[in-house]
């Protein structure tokens, strides 16, 4: 579990990027590290206060301090908070034994005081958060805040800490209010602080020492996460933990461009505190010229004419939301406008009403009012201008050419496909030069000199830590006949001599070519058949149907009449067999796929399809037919291999359910979308075969608790679908839920866990099955790198089965790290499985074996995978009901997903 799941800053859940589907858990398309993503909503931009504006006034007004707020209450907890199962060994002992760095710093934590001081600090009349640090410099240069003697840190919200007193609070019975007001502005700005609490710093070293939990050790934590940020937050443009440069940024089209950043927190290790740092990298929004921007956004256009439809749809679409100034007012002039919206027409042929001196008013256009008032002939008249907010609910129009951005504004929308894959090239970084990067980071943050961290008294070394690892022996991969496979760094190849371990009979299929047959000859698709057949016979398939009916169809054409003409061509051609697959064949990625999948496996008679794309097809070879067979022969209910035997022993001592959970949510904008819900689990004793069960439920918005609300009703669904097909009920259950940050533990573990046991209460009051709770998590900065090439793998990154329990992991609660998958591309992130809750009674090596060996059983490709094949069928079901047509209906409460009954106890999902 993550060291510092109870001692965290507020904005340390901010990571949320799953790594194997490149999709945000949020569709947040901000920072990504590698293939990671900080979402945008904890925004705090460069401080752009001027330090020569002098404040003019100043009032202090003294208090009585209320009462501390809530989440600020300083109540000794017995437990941790989380409630999480403790360690039940000193660690794992089987694998080879290694050493491994790791981007964990070591901190030493030597504070001239004993205690730190936290207050809350509210400021009048309410401002945006990018701006608070801003109004925080102005009120840090005032003799007020001066006398303390120490340097304060500030969270960029509301809570301030201290290693000493603030007198002007703690003369004032507790609470002051110091009123500012900045030079040029009528406004007065008023600080109110209060003091919350002491918090002992010597709670944290004891629990380091002995596990004895404390409130004052969250509170620590927390504080001396806000002293290492507080410098680089006040200089720095920040999202979420990250702190952004535009030094090297790349252009990613579209008026973006990704820059490189900087990942930096506190960790608790055992016995051991730590500051992980890690690269990242972030989307923005290109500073500069209006028009120059837009222009990136829209290539075709010319200022000099108007914008179509497609193109002010595609600018106002990035740019709305953003800041921009003007340049006709003089440099002088520093207010920042929020363009809302862009005119349907330019500046020449934009009208308002216009008071005249006399007090009339009249029509003009926002080419005459500019070049009359303000003596601005516009050279692009025909360009739009920006709308923001004006008085009496109007708008007010600004020219284009008139506005430039300022660099530093994250892109808060959703990254397209050709951005996604520019932007992970760009991040990219093979292990080697990711140290060298982090190494620059170090440097760059320059804790040695940063005077906070003095005040706070820590120490931060500029050497990775050195960690204890060990390498898990891979299980050997069984086929039929005896064949057996050893993997060799997370990966098996598949040859001929591989038989499926259980196949099927393949009477009645067809193909549907959504292309042209001019591009794609009806020859080629058929010696795509030929050798597809051939592939599968020789793996033991039964292909009856060795010349299944081709059918052409227009990519313009109707998806439902085309797919329901094949399916009766195919019944005809069968002797009226009903249809087991449908082969579609598309002419680029993403074009119909969703609507194909959701007319197949929604509609009332349910068809399985496999699609597969036409330039595929164009090239076919054997290696591709194999890894299509895997997938056709799951789908179709068969088993293509297993886990020799004894590998799975807690899974094949028999009555044992392995479920993965996950819960995906809408993409930016849209509100009215709900979240999905999907839970996978296995219901064979060899890991191969799952089915899956997704539900609709309202989205609650950025930041919400991702409780799966309808758990109880999904897991009797899935407990008596086991039966039906095992013939009796699991004895044991291993849950693996994804998605779920650490400040969420509670709330997962007080009402999932229980969910489990409700279904199994209502299934039948006897029925008891031992419960095992792990969440699984990969939206973390930990990484590994290998000392010795003998453990790397041909990436430069650690082995495949690499795991690490001890000293950067959670002093007592038990979890690990586990790198279970082979690099491909850049450095590998391993996975963190966090153990909520275990009756069943798990060693470390228990446990971290039998989650290795899972993940060599994985119907779509044959490498391992890097987290359990139920969670990584949970997100590729989850983002299957994306593909859905109702989708978009609103909910007040959780709601199957219309799957097919003919489908819903297959692997359509793969």
């Amino acid at each position: 579990m993550s060291n510092d799941r109870r001692m965290r800053s507020p904005r340390e859940d901010e990571e949320m990027y799953d790594a194997d589907s490149h999709t945000s858990k949020r569709s947040r398309n901000i920072a990504y590290d590698n293939n990671q993503l900080h979402p945008p909503y904890s925004e705090q931009p460069r401080n752009l206060s001027n330090p020569s504006i002098p404040a003019a006034r100043v009032k202090v007004e003294p208090g009585t301090a209320p009462p501390p707020p809530p989440a600020a209450a300083a109540t000794p907890a017995k437990e941790p908070q989380t409630g999480c199962t403790k360690r039940p060994d000193q660690g794992g002992r089987t694998g080879r034994q290694t050493t491994i760095n790791t981007n964990f710093f070591p901190l030493s934590l030597r504070p001239a005081y004993k205690t730190i001081h936290h207050y809350h600090i509210d400021i009048a009349p309410e401002v945006p958060p990018r701006r608070n640090r801003e109004l925080w410099q102005e009120l840090q240069r005032h003799p007020i805040m001066m006398e303390t003697g120490t340097l304060v840190a500030y969270d960029g919200r509301h809570s301030v800490f201290s290693p000493k007193q603030l007198p002007a609070v703690h003369d004032n019975n507790g609470a002051v209010t110091i009123k500012i007001q900045l030079a040029g502005q009528k406004q007065e700005i008023a600080f109110k602080i209060m003091h919350v609490k002491e918090i002992d710093m010597e709670a944290l070293v004891i629990f380091l020492k002995t596990g004895q939990y404390t409130q004052d050790c969250t509170d620590t934590i927390q504080a001396l996460n806000v002293a290492l940020t507080h410098k680089p937050y006040s200089n720095m443009v920040t999202v979420g933990r990250s702190v952004f440069t535009p030094d090297g940024a790349q252009d990613l089209r579209g008026g973006v461009e990704m820059w490189h950043g900087i990942y930096h927190t506190v960790r608790l290790g055992q016995q051991q505190l730590f500051v992980n740092v890690d690269k990242s990298a972030g989307a923005f929004v290109k500073g500069g010229s209006a028009i120059e921007l837009m222009k990136s956004i829209a290539p075709r256009w010319n200022p000099s004419q108007s914008l179509d439809r497609r193109d002010k749809d595609a600018i106002e679409t990035v740019l709305k939301g953003l800041f921009f100034r003007v340049t006709h007012r003089g440099k002088q002039f520093k207010r920042k406008y929020k363009m809302t919206q862009l005119s349907r027409s330019g500046a020449d042929d934009t009208f308002f009403d216009h008071t005249t001196n006399d007090g009339g008013t009249r029509k003009v256009s926002v080419e005459q009012y500019y070049q009359h008032t303000y003596s601005a002939r516009l050279h692009y008249p025909r360009a739009p201008c920006f709308g923001v907010p004006g008085r009496n609910n109007t708008v007010a129009y600004f020219p284009a050419e008139l506005c430039y951005f300022e660099s530093g504004q994250p892109y808060k929308k959703k990254l397209n496909d050709e951005q996604v894959a520019a932007m992970l090239r760009a991040a990219s970084m093979k292990p080697e030069p990711r140290i060298q990067k982090i190494k620059q980071s170090i440097q760059t943050l320059d804790f040695r000199n940063n005077p906070f961290l003095a005040a706070f008294g820590m120490s931060i070394s500029d050497r990775m830590a050195d960690v204890p690892a060990r390498i898990l022996q891979p299980p050997r991969i069984e086929f039929a006949r005896g064949v057996k496979v050893v993997p060799r760094q997370g990966t098996w190849e598949l040859n001929a001599s591989q038989q499926y371990l259980k196949p099927v009979t393949l009477h009645s299929w067809g193909l549907v070519v959504f292309e042209n047959e001019g591009r794609l000859s009806r020859g080629k698709v058929e010696s795509f058949v030929r050798r597809l057949v051939q592939v599968l016979s020789t793996a033991g398939m039964n292909v009856v149907m060795m010349e299944p009916p081709i059918g052409y169809a227009q990519p313009q054409a109707s998806i439902d009449k085309e797919i329901e003409s094949a399916r009766r061509r195919i019944v005809k051609v069968s002797g009226g067999k009903p249809i087991q697959l449908l082969i579609a064949v598309l002419p680029g990625k993403g074009l119909m796929y969703p609507d194909i999948k959701a007319f197949c496996e929604t509609s009332v008679s349910g068809i399985m399809t496999q699609c597969a794309l036409a330039s595929k097809i164009e090239k076919v070879n054997d290696s591709y037919c194999r890894l299509l067979g895997m997938k056709i022969v799951a789908k179709l209910g068969g088993t293509v291999n297993r886990l020799e035997e004894n590998s799975l022993g807690f899974i094949e001592r028999g009555r044992t359910l392995v479920v993965g959970a996950d819960v995906t949510h809408a993409a930016p904008g849209e509100t009215d979308r709900p979240s999905i819900a999907s839970v996978v689990a296995l219901v064979d004793d060899c890991g191969f075969r799952h089915i899956g069960r997704i539900q609709r439920q309202p989205s609650q918005g950025v930041g919400a608790v991702e409780v799966i609300e309808g758990l109880p009703a999904l897991m009797m669904d899935l407990i008596a679908s086991y039966k039906q097909i095992m013939k009796h009920h699991p004895q044991r259950i291993l849950f693996y839920r994804d998605g779920v940050s650490e400040s969420q533990f509670p709330e997962i573990l007080r009402t999932e866990v229980k969910a489990i046991k409700i279904a199994c209460h209502q299934i039948d009051p006897k029925y008891k099955p031992a419960v095992t709770f792990v969440v699984v998590k990969k939206r973390h900065n930990t990484r590994f790198f290998p000392m010795d090439r003998r453990d790397s793998d041909r990436s430069g990154n650690c082995e495949s089965g690499t795991v690490v329990d001890s000293m950067i992991t959670h002093p007592t609660e038990f979890d690990f790290y586990l790198q279970s998958h082979a690099g491909l591309q850049g450095t590998s992130r391993c996975a963190q499985y966090c153990v909520l809750y275990d009756e069943n009674k798990f060693t470390s090596d228990d446990l971290q074996q039998l989650t290795f060996n899972l993940c060599h059983v994985y119907s779509r490709c044959s490498k391992a995978t890097s987290i359990v094949p139920a969670v990584q069928y949970a997100h590729l079901l989850a983002y299957r009901a994306r593909c859905y047509r109702d989708i978009g209906v609103n909910t007040d409460r959780p709601e199957a997903m219309p799957i097919s009954n003919d489908l819903k106890n297959t692997m359509f999902f793969v």
